[in-house]
């Protein structure tokens, strides 16, 4: 737990402005499409779905918006946000995926593509961590990790899910190269991994599950960057004390995950209470 650290509420005291509406939310996001992929048809099917037709594709990308509006307007994240996330997540739908390239990844759950042609049931190959909080499959190219339906990953790839699973997560656990130690009494831990995948240890249960872990009892953790867990025994009130302070105070930046505390115990995360 080597480098010391503190992590914090987003967001306190932020107004926000009263949500747009559904025929606005996707045509915003279909305007950004258009402007980020020159050439890209886009059309508008029922109430909440885009279709996208690139040029060298033979089949159309299919974006369904209802869970990503339902989450804007739960306030989750900011409208700007919410546009270019799906307009990224709406480019060209080939992928060049390898075993080699396959990592696991934690992010809020409008990270979560879409459901697909193929049903509510078509889409990225994830394990939920607690709500809203989703450990996911991801390919990591050149230029940025794409997050393709299951659908997808099996097709090219041909493995089926838990093999997908399994690779990820060795995948993963040699990037990071990390070895648990114990908690140090009456401090503040923290996980920083310098390849940006602390988050991603979340998924991975044999940490948390292991003897270092579960020394000091039920863990009170603080995921807000994707590089940067801290951590304190729930039982230790002045340390879970500070933590909980400073959680209060820390900042958003580019780095930021999610402003929620999380509890391991048992086996298992619980939203912290």
């Amino acid at each position: 737990m080597g480098k010391g650290g503190i992590l914090g509420f987003l967001g306190l005291g932020r107004r926000r402005e009263p949500p747009i509406s559904l025929a606005e939310f996707r045509g915003r996001i279909a305007d950004e499409i258009r402007r980020r992929y020159p050439g890209v048809r886009v059309d508008e099917v029922g109430e909440d779905g885009l279709e996208t037709w690139f040029p060298d594709c033979d089949e159309p990308g299919f974006l369904n918006l209802a869970r990503n509006y339902a989450a804007y307007c739960e306030g989750r994240n900011d409208l700007a946000w919410f546009i270019e996330h799906n307009a990224k997540s709406a480019g060209p739908r080939a992928i060049e995926a390898t075993p080699e390239a396959l990592l696991i990844l934690v992010r809020p759950d409008a990270f979560n593509p879409e459901p697909g042609r193929g049903g509510e049931l078509d889409r990225g190959l994830v394990r939920p961590l607690v709500e809203g909080l989703i450990a996911i499959v991801a390919v990591d190219g050149p230029e940025a990790y794409t997050y393709a339906h299951a659908s997808e990953l099996r097709r090219v790839l041909k493995m089926i899910d838990a093999e997908i699973w399994q690779r990820a997560l060795a995948n993963t656990r040699s990037r990071i190269g990390y070895e648990a130690v114990p908690l140090e009494v009456g401090k503040i831990g923290e996980i920083v991994t310098g390849v940006g995948l602390a988050s991603s240890l979340l998924a991975d249960d044999e940490i948390w599950d292991g003897p270092e872990m579960t020394a000091r009892g039920p863990l009170l953790v603080a995921p807000i960057e994707r590089d940067r867990l801290v951590i304190s025994p729930v039982n230790d009130d002045v340390v879970a004390n500070g933590l909980r302070e400073w959680h209060a105070r820390h900042q958003r930046d580019s780095e930021w995950l999610t402003d929620i505390l999380i509890v391991r115990r048992a086996g298992r995360w619980e939203l912290s209470t």
